[in-house]
């Protein structure tokens, strides 16, 4: 048991490398300014709605072409266009509770709602060790696009190592009528030299542990010598 919990030690360290973002600001969607929120009722529930530039810090929000001013913040729920939403318990979609709720329509006073396109973008120099980032969406549809090149439709990677070191517009574009729930987990790195040893080290005192707990070489228990009763 000592063992697994030293694995799994060693192991989170090199999970929080794969999330470093680099110059990317808020890449996880985790790290909102939850300030000067306004209270508003959208279809029978109370939300709150704030500043894009805080709300989704770092990101760019477009309705159609047209910056988007405020976006929602909710507690399990959100409203039209971008959301930022806070599930309670958190959802298994990602390693927080805060995601993107996305729904591409703006409701009107009366008849059917709008359908818009969105587009939640940011541009920033990829680290250099980048190789692809990890996200995870509800549905499919969406399109994830690197300096406006489609990347990846579907799935939960995509490959960004062309990019490597470059600046890049990283964009999540998302149709009309779009509907669902979208997290990125965060980019996936090449270990340094470094990182690689201090795992390998990190693997071998486990290994010696494990080693060690299980008596070295040999037994230093003797063989029973009682004999079978008479």
């Amino acid at each position: 048991m000592q063992s697994m919990r030293s694995l799994v030690q060693v192991l989170c360290f090199f999970t929080v490398v794969l999330a470093r973002a680099g110059e990317f600001k808020n890449l996880t969607f985790d790290d909102p300014v939850l300030i000067n929120l306004q209270p508003e009722f959208v279809n029978g529930r109370l939300l709150t709605y704030g500043l894009t530039s805080r709300v989704l810090q770092g990101w760019e929000v477009k309705y159609d072409g047209a910056p988007a001013k405020n976006v929602y913040y909710g507690i399990n729920t959100g409203g039209d266009g971008v959301s930022l939403i806070k599930y309670d318990p958190p959802l298994k979609i990602g390693p927080d509770s805060l995601v993107l709720g996305i729904w591409g329509a703006i409701s009107k006073p009366t008849g059917a709602p709008q359908s818009i396109q969105i587009s939640v973008s940011q541009k920033a120099t990829l680290p250099s060790d980048v190789v692809g980032i990890n996200y995870i969406s509800t549905d499919r549809g969406f399109q994830l696009l690197a300096n406006g090149v489609v990347i990846s439709n579907e799935g939960s990677y995509a490959d960004l190592s062309k990019f490597s070191g470059s600046e890049v517009n990283l964009e999540l574009r998302f149709p009309a009528g779009y509907r669902g729930d979208f997290d990125i987990i965060g980019f996936t790195i090449v270990p340094e030299p470094s990182e690689i040893t201090m795992l390998g080290l990190g693997l071998s005192i486990i290994g010696w542990q494990a080693w060690k707990r299980r008596g070295g070489r040999g037994s230093t228990h003797a063989p029973s010598t009682s004999a079978d009763p008479v």
